[in-house]
């Protein structure tokens, strides 16, 4: 059973096939030598199997000359058709006009003067490739009789043949798939040794476990420089029971690789057979990890950095959201790549084909599907145990027989065997190649080849371990120039890698030895928390995880709350301390899952607020401040661990200045921790590194795209008015005036469908505006609102109605909550604080306390009822989870009690609200009931914002920390 793959719904001009008539005078003569060729190649080829070859010779080639010819044609197209060449009646008559001359012979000689580059360049591509499958027919005469041993009969005749199986190297090669009468098989055009090794070594490490149920390599026959490989049909699990074997099967897989040294295994990897996860391209093992410098960062960044590097992240089974402009945010790993959970992505297009309008532009496309999910709808972390079992066991079984001396000497089969080693993202050759193939550069070739070594270059001093020796890069780009992706390949005893054409890099060095020294120095409990924590990227974002089941039924401890409170915010404090990387130099950081552009990763912390070190470090000095005042125990360590975290933030910043300028995220939430640093400290170079922060912000603002309050032009407004109230200086307000300008340009003014005018903020992300504080209407007309308060300027309270008017139409009275609207189709109320009635209200009452707006009060209380019924016991978070809900609810029973309760009579009172809270995070930690396991130290969606709230619970409040999800800091 053949996994089902999405039908991308744009074909990327690469593929697209309108100029394919006009192709025949450039590969007809190669097809009539290849026809020729093949005559002399011995039977047993049959007549049948020759038209075969023929066949996929023409569709491989066809293949090639595409992404290399098709912008050229649509260039000249508009040529002839600007100047009058094409004088049909009707633009679709044009276009056939423009085919019909671009298939004479004449034509493509004629392009000789203004592309240069392009016939040679063409020729020595389409002889590759024709060489390459002559040798494969040559293979197949060979070898046939020996693929017996693969199908378990004798083959029979050629049937079909594919060669899009994979990249072209060295010379026009490429994977390819046969089907012969009696089933099918794959042609690999490299040595094999290394797929026997690693079957030789599963069946040692893994004799405890009964074959059919063992993770699995296929089957392969050795060809010298070629060889064979049984096909491996995918097939969906039939139960839970063998979903769980499946999972456990890739935990065990995980074990092997990091043993083996393993990367680079990532969906197309890895296929479902049942119960069984069988990897089927095992040559990137034994990689030599890249020497890394000082980043610049503090030395705990890069010891956590390297710490990252050598788990079991390195092996490319976990989520890895990629970071790449054209792939951002796909996951390629052989754990997830799960089809829902994928971005779409910019594709380039040959738009209005048929016309002599055809043009190239970019349309989103799927990402296409592979054969590695064992169900439909997988769930990877559902099954989370099931995956740190298998690797658990494993490397226990493996501990111990190295402990024993037995496990290195079973590593010796790999001897001799070449492997590849990934220098780059395939994708950077892929974008390279794409502009070596540009009409500009076939026209002047010689400034588009040094431009492509340069960026090769460049990208080493970044890309840890890639070439950057004019040699070795020169080498890459013409192997570019001919077709192919480079290749490195090394042997595992010698080190020095072999590259394109004859050039060598690296060191000489002892690669099994040194793979199994990372071992040796793993920590298997680090290991463990890697894996949980990794898997929350199979997601694209938190809103798509499962939400797992509610708490419905926490039998609520009311007594000692005080005594608790206080023992929890210590725990808590200690175990930020205990999780803490502190380098050399005294710096500290924390790893763990960040969300950032690309989606969940996991990694050292970035400098941000939201779940990066900024408010970590908020968060421990608060903690600093209420022990120094008695109100909860002191912590060893805590005070030289802040300041080594805060001076990481200073080193982060420095190194990495930020793109956005939101109050989460970018020069608003920097600005914002500066100054509540500055507050506690009283330094003044607190205080300066504010202002040198906000002095980049006119800067950043034009660029800016995401508009909303979390990272875009709102969440620049209140920090920037809070920095001139403390430094007096007035050109802090006319930034903020700035973002609210942008704000209105950027807005779509409206009536709805009830003849309200509404303002909405499409972006990017969003297209049609959406509500909610963090990312939507509310926060962007809590900040407008604020900033008419400061200025008293009316457009920005008309402005702010009318994005009050785009949230309220968005409130459902039947449901009693506002509707997220990011999900299109949707019907979905949330009462977090980010998307949901947490946010909306909290932003209410912070406008009510400010102008006694009876409006403001009214929607406070609203959402404070929407959060109290559907808002505690999936999350213990503070952007989607209880912390915020408690948030709401404490501030109106502290603030407007009775309003609240005769709005909601079943309303908590504060001791039942914080024994709930209490209660939950004795339980089950700051995390959701999905990711039980898995906690990370930052601020929004981790721990440090269940310390930081455990503080704001104190019993009197004006000796409290002030709230950071209102900006009450400032």
């Amino acid at each position: 059973m053949a996994i089902p793959v999405r039908p991308r719904p744009v074909v990327g001009y690469d593929d697209a096939g309108e100029f394919d008539t006009t192709f025949e005078p450039l590969i007809g003569p190669a097809l009539n030598r290849f026809r020729r060729r093949l005559r002399a190649v011995p039977d047993p080829l049959s007549t049948t199997e020759r038209e075969i070859l023929l066949r996929a010779a023409r569709r491989g080639l066809l293949d090639t000359v595409r992404p290399k010819a098709n912008r050229l044609l649509l260039l000249e197209l508009h040529a002839a058709r600007m100047s009058g060449r094409l004088t049909r009646a009707t633009s679709e008559q044009r276009w056939h006009e423009f085919l019909e001359r671009a298939a004479e012979p004449g034509f493509w000689s004629e392009l000789q003067d203004d592309y240069p580059a392009f016939a040679p360049r063409l020729d020595r591509v389409i002889r590759n490739r024709c060489t390459a499958l002559l040798t494969l027919a040559r293979h197949i005469a060979g070898d046939r009789d020996r693929l017996t041993d693969l199908l378990g009969t004798r083959p029979g005749e050629l049937v079909e043949i594919g060669t899009d199986a994979g990249d072209s190297h060295r010379g026009g090669r490429t994977v390819a798939l046969l089907r012969f009468e009696a089933g099918r098989v794959v042609y690999k055009p490299r040595a094999l040794a290394v797929d026997v090794a690693l079957a030789t070594t599963v069946d040692t490490l893994l004799a405890h476990i009964p074959r059919e149920e063992r993770i699995a390599v296929p089957r392969v026959l050795l060809g010298g420089d070629h060889g064979w490989a049984e096909h491996v049909e995918h097939r969906y699990c039939a139960d839970a029971a063998e979903r769980s074997r499946f999972y456990r099967g890739l935990g065990e897989w995980m074990c092997v690789v990091q043993l083996l040294g393993g990367t680079d295994l990532h969906s197309e990897n890895v296929i479902a057979r049942g119960p069984v996860p069988w990897v089927v391209d095992c040559e990137t093992l034994f990689s030599p990890e890249p020497r890394v410098g000082a980043s610049g960062l503090g030395d705990a960044f890069d010891t956590a950095a390297a710490s990252v590097r050598r788990t079991v992240l390195r092996t490319g089974l976990l989520p890895m959201r990629l970071g790449q402009l054209a792939l951002q945010g796909v996951d390629m790993s052989a754990v997830g790549a799960l089809p829902d959970q994928q971005p779409r992505v910019p594709v380039p297009v040959i738009t209005g084909a048929g016309t002599d309008l055809a043009r190239l532009t970019m349309q989103p496309a799927d990402v296409a599907g592979s054969a590695n999910l064992p169900a439909p709808d997988a769930d990877p972390l559902a099954h989370q145990d099931d995956i740190v079992h298998g690797y658990r066991d494993l490397r226990a079984r493996l501990d111990g027989l190295d402990a024993a001396g037995r496990l290195r000497p079973i590593l010796d089969v790999f001897a001799g065997c070449e492997l590849r080693v990934v220098l780059r993202p395939t994708q950077v050759y892929v974008e390279i190649a794409r502009m070596l193939w540009h009409p500009a550069s076939l026209h002047d070739e010689g400034p588009a080849v040094e431009r492509a070594r340069d960026v090769l270059i460049r990208q080493a001093k970044a890309l840890h371990g890639a070439p950057d020796t004019p040699e070795v890069v020169g080498a890459e780009v013409a192997d570019l120039l001919d077709g192919d992706i480079p290749f490195f390949g090394v042997r595992p005893e010698r080190g020095r890698m072999s590259g394109p054409r004859g050039t060598e890099w690296g060191d000489p060095a002892h690669l099994i030895d040194e793979s199994v020294a990372r071992w040796r120095a793993g920590d298997p409990e680090f290991e463990e928390v890697m894996i949980r924590s990794s898997l929350l990227g199979v997601y694209r974002d938190r809103s798509a995880m499962p939400e797992g089941e509610r708490h419905h039924e926490v039998a609520v401890r009311h007594d000692e709350r005080e005594e608790r409170r206080r023992a929890l915010a210590a725990e808590s404090a200690r175990d930020l301390c205990a999780r803490a990387v502190v380098g050399a130099d005294g710096t500290a950081t924390w790893i763990g899952p960040v969300y950032t552009d690309s989606g969940f990763n996991v990694r050292p912390f970035a400098a941000d607020l939201y779940s990066g070190q900024a408010g970590v470090v908020l968060a421990l000095r608060a903690y600093l401040t209420e022990s120094r005042a008695g109100r909860v125990p002191a912590v060893e360590g805590l005070s030289a661990l802040t300041e080594g975290a805060i001076r990481a933030l200073a080193a982060m910043e420095d190194a990495v200045p930020t793109t956005r300028v939101g109050a989460f995220d970018g020069i608003g939430a920097a600005v914002r921790t500066w100054l509540a640093l500055h507050t506690a400290s009283g330094r003044p170079a607190d205080l300066e590194r504010a202002i040198r922060h906000a002095e980049r912000a006119p800067g950043l603002l034009a660029e800016d795209t995401i508009l909303d309050l979390a990272g875009g032009a709102a969440g620049l407004i209140v920090p920037m008015l809070a920095l001139a109230d403390r430094t007096g200086d007035r050109r802090w307000r006319d930034v903020a005036e700035s973002a609210a300008e942008l704000l209105g340009r950027r807005a779509v003014v409206e009536e709805d469908t009830l003849g309200r005018r509404t303002a909405r903020w499409p972006t990017v992300l969003f297209p049609d505006g959406i509500g909610g504080f963090a990312h939507g209407a509310a926060g962007i007309a809590w900040a407008l609102t604020r900033l008419g308060l400061a200025v008293d300027q009316p457009e920005w309270f008309e402005l702010a109605d009318l994005a009050w008017a785009f949230q309220e139409a968005l409130y459902d009275p039947k449901a009693r909550g506002w509707l997220d609207g990011r999900q299109r189709g949707e019907v979905l109320f949330l009462d977090s604080w980010c998307h949901g009635s947490t946010g909306i209200g909290l932003a209410g009452w912070d406008l009510y306390r400010r102008t006694g707006a009876p409006g403001q009060l009214d929607r406070a209380l609203r959402a404070a009822a929407a959060t109290w019924r559907t808002g505690f016991g999936w999350d213990y978070t503070l952007c989607h989870g209880d912390l915020g809900s408690w948030e709401l609810l404490d501030t109106l029973l502290r603030g407007a009690p009775e309003q609240l309760r005769s709005h909601l009579p079943e309303a908590p009172t504060r001791a039942h609200l914080d024994a709930l809270l209490l209660t939950g995070l004795e339980t089950y930690g700051p995390h959701t009931p999905s990711t039980r396991h898995t906690t990370t130290a930052s601020l929004l969606p981790g721990s440090a914002g269940a310390l930081h709230q455990l503080l704001r619970m104190h019993p009197t409040g004006e000796e409290r920390p002030p709230s950071l999800l209102l900006l009450d800091e400032l």
